[in-house]
């Protein structure tokens, strides 16, 4: 009898085993990002998210990510500010292929202190560090919650005062923001 119910608890066990090795635990291929500063891929750490907010637009942040180029790491913070329509209706729009550079604001800044980018999308009336190049939505997962941005040669100009530093940034890659919901 003790043989009968321990083959029973192998076979199950096995069961168990494949059940648990399903696709699910492959990572989304939608959600992996590729950003590049200078032509130099940065690590992002999983400490990345965001928050849709139809008050205030979609703000994001890195908190943590390496580049070669300094080795304590960059904080990265972006918005992507409500249109004129958005105000009206209270509402945020954002659409899967949209070109956002014009409502994109960023701050890339090292983990030790230094300035490195601030800046605002093309035309806008803030001071703006932009120089060329944009961002567009490349997908918006709402069932996730994760929007991924591809940054196609947004170049900057810096305002790293150290001298160690290049006078443009040339962000490129896409990056996938998990993100929260604050008001839909």
């Amino acid at each position: 009898m003790m043989k009968y119910l321990y083959s029973i608890l192998i076979v199950l066990f096995a069961v168990y085993t494949f059940i648990g090795c399903s696709d699910d635990d492959e990572p989304d291929s939608s959600s992996t990002s590729t950003l590049k500063m200078n032509g130099v891929p940065i690590k992002v750490y999983s400490n990345t998210d965001g928050e849709w907010d139809s008050r205030d637009g979609f703000n994001l942040w890195v908190n943590g990510a390496d580049v070669i180029i300094h080795n304590d790491g960059v904080y990265i913070q972006g918005k992507i500010s409500r249109t004129d329509d958005d105000i009206r209706n209270n509402t945020l729009t954002i659409n899967i292929g949209e070109d956002v550079t014009d409502r994109f604001s960023i701050l890339l800044e090292y983990n030790h202190g230094d300035g490195y980018v601030t800046g605002w999308g093309r035309d806008n009336n803030a001071v703006s560090t932009y120089l060329s190049g944009n961002v567009k939505v490349k997908s918006i997962d709402k069932t996730k919650h994760i929007l991924t941005l591809e940054f196609e040669n947004l170049t900057y100009d810096s305002t790293d005062d150290d001298d160690m530093s290049v006078d443009e940034i040339v962000l490129t890659g896409t990056l996938a923001i998990p993100y929260k919901v604050i008001v839909e």
